[in-house]
């Protein structure tokens, strides 16, 4: 057979459809002519089932030149996450407090010194977070170059989904976030009106669980024995203040034929004290309206109000921790935040524009989710002030 009647038919064939690696192709003469048939072998359905897309996590189908897209976007960001995070400037300040903690008279002034320390910590966590994402997008970048079969296409996938889901947060905690974002919240939830509580008990039942499946710690500052008195919650945690920060504003819960709304403030909880002005202090032995015991009163000249389960001696050390955090309490926001409907459930987000019929709307993850859309958005559109 001439060499010519060969290679033309196996050429149109390339050319007509893809043909996996490994894969036989079986020439046979018949009536004077050439036919080929493609044979399928182990080798070429391995490589035909490494080209399929692949389920990722949430439910996405890709390809492996799909994911290795999303690899090569995430070795690009973590690159400029190390910018904009000033991950020079911040190793700069690192060197320098060491310098300061290696004074010889470092603990005359305990108060520097502690300062010092817990800024030294911080932008040391900040730093190893970013060495961590750097390393882990590396090792992914090789694994994606070895993915050679189904099942390392289908580890890369999910692999590459925490990896991008991981530098966004870092984006969200380290960059979009104002550098108070990362200090533990104080947040004020106080009735608007003479409107009954029902706005304030929905957004501390919803603060407190979104805290608890955080695994934040959840603090009473001020826990109401009326329903016209504030509820003041310390919550403390991973960037506490940033993600909650922007819930400052109005919130209006409506039930029925009720309408309530509530006023929530937020600020941080820093790390510097003062002695504040008392002008009541009063031991009590009654329930807050949660259910918990409260023990003492006590109120500051700034308006600054303490109840809670605490002794008064120990109150008073609180008010001097919070005093200097209170005063620098953003002041209160007249934009409506979010509107909630009970009956039948619907929720409105205004800076987001999210609307859900959903009940779970409010539960911890979703409400996760909703805050870091919010946070996300980067800027606040229009307000709403129709209550």
């Amino acid at each position: 057979m001439h060499q010519r009647q060969l290679v033309l038919p196996i050429a149109a064939l390339l050319m007509e459809r893809s043909v996996e690696p490994h894969t036989l192709i079986r020439l046979t003469k018949r009536k004077g002519r050439v036919e080929l048939r493609c044979v399928d072998t182990p080798g070429a359905r391995a490589a035909r089932a490494v080209r399929e897309p692949v389920a990722l996590p949430g439910g996405e189908r890709l390809s492996r030149e799909e994911i290795g897209e999303l690899v090569a976007r995430a070795a690009s960001e973590i690159e400029a996450l190390k910018r904009d995070a000033h991950e020079d400037d911040l190793r700069e300040r690192v060197m320098a407090l060491e310098r300061i903690r290696s004074r010889s008279r470092f603990w005359d002034d305990p108060a520097m010194a502690m300062s010092v320390l817990r800024e030294h910590d911080r932008h040391a966590r900040i730093i190893d977070r970013l060495e961590r994402l750097s390393s882990w997008t590396a090792e992914t970048l090789e694994y994606r170059d070895a993915a050679d079969t189904k099942h390392k296409v289908e580890q890369l996938g999910k692999r590459a989904v925490r990896l991008t889901e991981a530098l966004d947060c870092a984006r969200r905690e380290l960059v979009t976030m104002a550098p108070e974002g990362y200090w533990d919240a104080i947040v004020q939830v106080r009735t608007v009106g003479r409107t009954a509580a029902l706005a304030r008990d929905l957004l501390v039942s919803v603060y407190r669980d979104w805290a608890a499946d955080r695994r934040m710690e959840v603090e009473w500052i001020c826990h109401p024995t009326r329903a016209d008195q504030p509820v003041v919650l310390a919550i403390k945690g991973h960037y506490a203040n940033g993600y909650l920060a922007l819930e400052s504003g109005l919130h209006r819960v409506r039930r029925g034929e009720t309408t309530a709304v509530a006023s929530v403030r937020v600020g941080p909880w820093l790390d510097t004290r003062s002695e504040p002005e008392l002008t009541e202090q009063r031991a009590l032995k009654t329930t807050g309206v949660y259910g918990e015991r409260v023990r003492s009163r006590l109120v500051c000249g700034n308006g600054l109000l303490i109840q809670n389960e605490r002794s008064l001696a120990e109150n008073r050390d609180l008010a001097t921790e919070l005093a200097p955090s209170w005063d620098a309490l953003p002041p209160e926001v007249e934009d409506v935040i979010r509107r909630y409907d009970l009956e039948p459930f619907k929720l409105r987000d205004a800076m987001t524009r999210v609307t859900s019929g959903r009940r779970t709307a409010l539960a911890p993850r979703e409400l996760h989710q909703l805050l870091c859309a919010r946070i996300d958005t980067g800027v606040r559109l229009p307000p709403e002030r129709t209550l």
